[in-house]
């Protein structure tokens, strides 16, 4: 008896451990998956706050601009930059995640790969500093790297012309 006494002691805090070892995963299980879902929120909010931005009249004024060919395709043209700029700043928001890319691209794919068509690859070249030696690829990095995903998502859109170019700026 004593013997069975003496198993049954030992048995206890193992099982004590492994009823706690289970409780905390399942608290670490339900804690990530409440951190994932506030980051999904998040994301989405974001997106609808840099959609709203991209939105507004100066920017899409000058997405038209570009789309239109009514601009000489280069940094120093003010409606330029403001398309290479505001796309910049979303490209920056998609690169880190706070925007989910796959919806981005899924509403702005289309206009960024236009972009990239309108807008000449010799122009990232260019100084886009007024003099401080920084030019387009350098300044314009994030752009640059969203045109490139838009044109990599959509290349195999049938419906899309592919009679121009697409710029494709390896840094």
């Amino acid at each position: 008896m004593e013997e069975s006494v003496k198993r049954t002691n030992n048995f206890v805090p193992i099982l004590a451990l492994l009823v706690s070892i289970s409780t905390v995963y399942m608290n670490n299980r339900q804690h990530n998956t409440q951190l994932t879902e506030q980051h999904k929120n998040q994301q989405v909010q974001n997106l609808v706050a840099l959609g709203q931005y991209l939105h507004t009249p100066q920017f899409s004024d000058a997405r038209t601009a570009v789309r239109l060919g009514k601009i000489k395709p280069t940094t120093q043209d003010t409606m330029v930059r403001r398309v290479c700029s505001s796309f910049g700043f979303a490209g920056s928001m998609v690169r880190t995640g706070a925007v989910d890319e796959e919806a981005f691209l899924d509403y702005w794919g289309i206009p960024l790969v236009i972009c990239s068509r309108r807008l000449p690859q010799s122009m990232w070249n260019d100084d886009a500093s007024a003099g401080l030696g920084f030019k387009g690829v350098d300044y314009y990095e994030d752009f640059i790297w969203l045109m490139n995903e838009a044109n990599k998502k959509l290349a195999n859109k049938k419906h899309l012309p592919s009679d121009q170019p697409v710029a494709s700026v390896a840094k």
